[in-house]
């Protein structure tokens, strides 16, 4: 496993981490023997799976939490990203290294997932085109 991919670079559907976590208690409730994922090795064993789903369903919902309630203290996307610190246990942990998916991503994806894009900044909801900002960058310097 790998810090999962709660928001994908290629543009598909949004991907509702709440539902994601809760799904991870729902394969923990099953207390299986193996587990085979998609990303990365099998798992045997009732103890190291339930750890290792344990950590992976606290990391999505950590990420979740932490994006909501930073939305609902009025912080941005950009700001909630720059204002994040990782916890211990995602340091420490090998699987939710960012090699697949990223918390970054994750945390806009949340944002996004709840309340859209706009991020409350007014000149973000008509931004410039490449072209027109880069026009009026150019008018500073003459």
């Amino acid at each position: 496993m790998r810090f999962p991919n709660l928001y994908t670079i290629r543009g598909t559907s949004y991907r509702d981490t709440y539902s994601w976590f809760k799904s991870v208690d729902t394969m923990r409730s099953y207390k299986p023997k193996f587990l085979v994922s998609c990303h990365g090795p099998f798992l045997s064993g009732k103890e190291t799976i339930e750890k290792r789903l344990a950590i992976y369903r606290d990391a999505i919902q950590y990420i979740h939490d932490y994006a909501i309630r930073g939305a609902n203290l009025g912080k941005t996307p950009d700001e909630l990203v720059e204002d994040f610190e990782y916890p211990a246990f995602f340091k420490e942990n090998y699987d939710l290294q960012e090699k697949y998916g990223k918390v970054s991503w994750s945390i806009r994806n949340v944002y996004n997932g709840y309340l859209g894009f706009f991020d409350g900044r007014a000149v973000n909801l008509e931004p410039l085109s490449n072209k027109e900002r880069s026009k009026r960058i150019l008018q500073l310097y003459r």
